[in-house]
């Protein structure tokens, strides 16, 4: 039974998995699952949760949907209520409350994960920009890594923004960079299944989507769809948590 989203309440999926996987709920981490194979787990998931894969694979049914995850595609996540996005937009027609709706965007999630804590990159798989933009505090080298290690692409900054072909992302497994004295910042590349909503394909409506989101690994792909759409004082203000929070290294 899938119950209204509209209404804050929960959905019933079927995951198939042979591996292990993990629900993210509200920036932590609410439950684990371990299978192989066997008969599919009945899970229900709340707007805004995450569902991702950390090895092996897994089949999700959400209504008539069907979502393979994996190494190429990790993650999926619900759409949070749609009276959340109407709020947000509403607050967007003020540019001074949208621009501290910005920077405090991500800041619930960023202290949720715990101290020491270095977040990944995410990615909607639906990220239409050709490139990304990603600010790093220090950094100078940037290097994206397959999965046997290779380098796909490489990037010197001396101002440390960056500019990542999607290309290149679609295919990386990593993503490193350094300063001359060493490593900045190091952590995977993460494509997340978003469930699909009504929210139009602008550059400034799914900069928005992705603010409400909270997480702060998808800051860079709302920092450039802000900057494609011209909303350079939103794009400033996420940039500012970008460069505070990706740093340090992450298996």
């Amino acid at each position: 039974m899938i119950l209204l989203l509209g209404l804050g309440l929960a959905v019933q999926v079927r995951l198939e998995l042979n591996g292990r996987a993990r629900l993210e709920r509200r920036g932590s981490v609410e439950q684990t699952f371990e299978r192989a194979g066997g008969n599919p787990l009945t899970l229900e998931l709340q707007p805004g949760d995450r569902l991702c894969v950390e090895r092996g694979e897994a089949r999700l049914t959400y209504g008539v949907r069907v979502y393979t995850l994996g190494a190429a595609t990790a993650c999926f996540q619900l759409a949070d209520s749609p009276s959340l996005w109407q709020r947000l937009l509403e607050a967007c027609k003020d540019v001074g409350i949208c621009k501290d709706q910005a920077a405090r965007a991500f800041a619930k999630r960023v202290t949720s994960r715990g101290e020491g804590a270095v977040p990944a990159l995410y990615l909607p798989t639906d990220y239409s920009l050709p490139e990304l933009r990603l600010p790093i505090a220090g950094g100078q080298r940037l290097r994206l890594l397959g999965i046997g290690g290779e380098e796909l692409f490489g990037q010197q900054a001396a101002d440390g923004l960056f500019t990542l072909p999607t290309g290149a992302l679609r295919f990386a497994q990593r993503l490193e960079v350094s300063s001359a004295s060493g490593p900045v910042y190091a952590a995977p590349v993460v494509w997340v299944a978003l469930e699909a909503d009504d929210i139009p394909q602008r550059p400034r409506e799914q900069g928005l989507r992705l603010m409400l989101s909270e997480q702060i690994g998808f800051a860079p792909a709302a920092y450039s769809y802000l900057l494609a759409a011209g909303e350079r004082d939103l794009a400033a203000a996420i940039e500012a948590q970008i460069r505070q929070e990706f740093s340090g290294t992450s298996p």
